[in-house]
């Protein structure tokens, strides 16, 4: 896609319905001149600013606003819709001229196979977390053992220095 700056002011001017003369008005150009600037490609900044600051506020909205869609743009869409469409018609022998169903048809299987899979790794989870669960308890006293020890060595260490 170009960058073609005129495009693009026609079209916001357009979408925000203001006309030619009305945005003329705002930046002090007569309709004519807007209609020679939306016809070029490269606008100067200054000239730019201007025209944005009367469509709005937000200038480096302006360079990157995309051009519409046009007929060529269109054209090759469909052409590409339809090579799709073709491949898809070629891997479903059994479906005759309905490709989507056959979309459709690997889509729910995939979407089966994402459902086992999920409920697989759920009940792993859940295996872990029992898991988990019946240590815990386990981990709680080997800490409280562990403390037990450590006053112990404490203890004996006091006993053998005196």
């Amino acid at each position: 896609m170009n960058n073609h700056i005129g495009k693009k002011v026609k079209e916001f001017r357009e979408a925000l319905d203001i006309s030619q003369g009305e945005l003329g008005k705002r930046i002090g150009l007569t309709q004519q001149a807007i209609s020679v600037l939306e016809n070029q490609d490269a606008i100067d900044d200054d000239r730019l600013k201007a025209i944005w600051k009367a469509l709005n506020p937000d200038f480096n909205l302006l360079k990157k606003f995309p051009n519409r869609i046009d007929n060529q743009q269109i054209t090759i869409i469909d052409n590409q819709s339809g090579a799709v469409i073709n491949q898809i018609e070629s891997i479903s022998g059994d479906y005759n001229n309905h490709p989507l169903e056959k979309l459709a048809e690997f889509a729910d299987k995939r979407v089966e196979d994402i459902k086992q899979l999920l409920e697989k790794e759920t009940k792993q989870i859940e295996l872990i977390r029992a898991q988990y669960m019946e240590t815990m308890p386990k981990l709680a006293k080997l800490e409280i053992y562990e403390k037990q020890i450590i006053e112990l060595k404490e203890k004996l260490a006091k006993y053998e220095n005196n």
